[in-house]
């Protein structure tokens, strides 16, 4: 048995109106950035004597001060995915740090102090980020005691907090100040 119920006439049928233009799918955010290493450069790299500046020092000092250190603690590429950075050299294991973006500035979770800081800088489109890594060499010479204390840091420091201008020491830092300059390669 079949049994339909409808419209009486024919005519009366009227055909389902179709939309011609489908709903616009809502624009996904970019999420997932790939940068490579494009050029690296010193911003300032100088020797300093009881906290007074003596002079500049030039590129074929940097062995000399550091040894092979910038080769091992230069990054090669930046993976950021969300709120997380990775950041990888060919010498050294990969790091990863809990990020967020303030304005135009990346910046880290300093688990240490419990606070964010600025470690990067990135172009309005998102197609360069720049980061600054300070290394630096200080010495310390009085009656009592040698000090030699070698390291580097990323992001912005403020070089003040390494000089030593106390009379009865006879200290010594050497400060390099270096961009490290990444483009986009991809995002998804």
């Amino acid at each position: 048995m079949v049994q339909s119920c409808g419209p009486k006439e024919k005519d009366d049928i009227k055909p389902t109106p179709v939309n011609p233009k489908p709903d616009p799918e809502p624009e996904i955010e970019q999420k997932e950035f790939s940068y490579k290493i494009s050029k690296d450069f010193n911003i300032e790299f100088s020797e300093y004597l009881k906290g007074i500046k003596v002079k500049d020092l030039q590129e074929n000092d940097v062995v000399k001060h550091f040894g092979n250190r910038l080769t091992y603690i230069k990054p090669d590429s930046l993976y950021i995915k969300e709120d997380s950075l990775s950041v990888f050299s060919h010498k050294m294991p990969k790091q990863s740090f809990k990020i967020k973006w303030e304005n135009d500035f990346l910046q880290i979770f300093d688990q240490k102090n419990n606070q964010w800081k600025n470690w990067a800088k990135r172009d309005p489109k998102d197609s360069v980020i720049t980061i600054n890594i300070s290394f630096y060499k200080k010495t310390i010479l009085n009656e009592e005691r040698s000090n030699l204390t070698l390291g580097q840091v990323y992001g912005f420091m403020d070089k003040k907090t390494m000089l030593d201008s106390d009379a009865k020491n006879n200290s010594e830092l050497i400060w390099m100040s270096r961009n490290y300059i990444f483009n986009l390669i991809k995002k998804k």
